[in-house]
């Protein structure tokens, strides 16, 4: 398990000062998904907020969100979900226009806190 540490003043191993934070621990300060779920971006030719709900119920999503066409969801099964969001965006009359898969890093949590991308 990879760790991070998070030094303050002059600390050092074992000072109250120092936090130790295994990479989960603070990739749950980013919020949304779990950090082990894979987010899926689904581009619709049309709105997605119809989209937000039956995507939520899905097994394996801990989150989804409709920005316009753009529908994202967070899910451990990855890929797999794709079929069961192109079925609700069919059911809404919806036609994919794109589809992207991303595992999380630190380098896109440290983007959801800052909203800023490394240097």
């Amino acid at each position: 398990m990879m760790r991070s540490i998070l030094w303050r003043g002059t600390a050092g191993p074992g000072g109250s000062s120092a936090n130790a934070l295994t990479r989960d621990g603070l990739a749950d300060l980013g919020g949304g998904g779990d950090f082990h779920d894979t987010l899926v971006e689904v581009t619709f030719d049309g709105d997605t907020a119809p989209l937000a709900e039956p995507a939520r119920a899905l097994d394996g999503v801990s989150n989804a969100e409709a920005r316009g066409p753009l529908l994202r969801v967070f899910s451990r099964r990855g890929g797999q979900i794709i079929p069961a969001l192109i079925d609700a965006g069919d059911a809404h009359a919806l036609t994919v226009r794109d589809i992207h898969l991303s595992r999380p890093s630190l380098e896109t949590l440290f983007i959801s806190l800052t909203g800023r991308k490394l240097a």
